[in-house]
């Protein structure tokens, strides 16, 4: 048997290239032979005198068998990369639809909140269904709210500045951490 670093031979054989090469002494002790050689031709001459056969033509159902492995193999990549990629797709469009619907809902929110506050800073809130409880304390009913823009610039500092003071403490925490030990644990 012959393949491309391996000549398995049988024992007529090797006692054939035993006297044939000289004195290898190995008598009954042969149980692998090796021929190296840098000229391909005498190779080639040495084994067409020989009776040589490849593994694939001693076991031609070893080689099937071989071959339908690659194919099974080549059908497990398939699938492996099929779920990778589901699992590559749904994780992009689960970020990417989860982010259009936080923004949408926080655009709906606002339109609404915005909407609320043009309502009632142009027409007032009107609390009528109550007067009689305004009227004792001596408040109109139909009440209009001003909106300055040093309390929404106020607001804004404020918003601002509560999320700076939030986000700090989680990100020293997190500078802290060695990555290696956080990748451990």
């Amino acid at each position: 048997m012959i393949d491309d670093h391996d000549i398995i031979l049988g024992r007529k054989l090797a006692d054939y290239l035993e006297t044939r090469l000289g004195k290898l002494e190995m008598g009954d002790k042969i149980s692998e032979l090796e021929i190296l050689s840098s000229d391909h031709e005498e190779l080639d001459t040495l084994l067409a005198k020989l009776d040589v056969a490849t593994w694939q033509m001693i076991t031609p159902i070893l080689q099937v068998s071989i071959k339908m492995s690659e194919g099974f193999l080549l059908i497990w990549y398939i699938v492996v990369f099929i779920a990778m990629a589901f699992g590559l797709i749904n994780t992009l469009l689960m970020a990417i639809f989860e982010s259009l619907f936080l923004l949408v809902i926080g655009l709906i929110i606002g339109n609404f909140i915005g909407w609320l506050t043009v309502m009632a800073t142009a027409d007032g809130l009107d609390f009528s269904q109550y007067a009689a409880g305004y009227e004792m304390v001596g408040l109109s009913s139909l009440i209009y709210p001003v909106l300055n823009l040093a309390d929404i610039i106020t607001a804004n500092i404020l918003i601002i500045s509560l999320g700076l003071v939030a986000s700090f403490y989680p990100a020293w925490r997190a500078a802290q951490i060695v990555p290696l030990d956080a990748i451990s644990r």
